[in-house]
């Protein structure tokens, strides 16, 4: 595929989402094949197009913090939405903010589920008040280190941001990202058979 093939794809989907369609992108390659710098030009045309544009990545060293691409991304949420949302923005954060420091605290049991349910909550529905004043374009970096929790919020935001101006996309390095990481291959294996 050319660069020109590319940035017309990517103009079509930012387009689409605009219009209330939302998109769920996972790019996956071998390292150094482009998937940053796709993710960057995704970046570029949302935010010429007026987007809320949120960026998060995952490192191995913080694969055990709940939740760390997403409190990456969101940190900065309220300076990146237009201001007829910026209360709403705010008010959400200070909520997710609250949420994620009960999850760290418990442990994946019956509280702790909750809690992920809670928290998975509260950024959707974050994400789709935000969606209302402008589109919201969420990437994240080398998902092949991300955390159980950013996993199964990932699939919760694919069903709960459907019909809404949202784009969710990711980059991860598909060297065996199944084997090493399970819980990742569990997520892209059901992520496509939801298509």
């Amino acid at each position: 595929v050319s660069p020109e093939q590319e940035m017309d794809r990517i103009g079509s989907i930012l387009d689409s989402v605009t219009a209330g369609c939302c998109h769920l992108l996972l790019l996956g390659g071998g390292r150094g094949c482009g998937k940053t710098r796709l993710l960057q030009e995704m970046t570029l045309g949302a935010r010429a197009r007026g987007y809320a544009v949120l960026t998060g990545c995952c490192y191995p060293s913080e694969q055990l913090t709940p939740y760390h691409p997403f409190l990456e991304a969101l940190s900065g949420l309220q300076s990146k939405v237009p201001i007829a949302a910026r209360t709403e923005a705010e008010r959400g954060w200070k909520g997710i903010q609250q949420l994620v420091g009960s999850a760290a605290r418990d442990a994946y049991d019956h509280a702790g589920k909750a809690e992920r349910l809670r928290v998975s909550s509260a950024v959707s529905d974050t994400l789709l008040q935000v969606s209302h004043a402008a589109p919201v374009a969420l990437f994240l970096d080398d998902l092949q280190w991300a955390d159980a929790d950013s996993l199964w919020l990932i699939k919760h935001l694919a069903r709960a941001t459907r019909d809404s101006r949202v784009l969710l996309a990711g980059a991860f390095c598909d060297v065996h990202p199944a084997e090493e990481h399970p819980a990742f291959g569990e997520m892209l294996q059901l992520l496509s058979h939801e298509r």
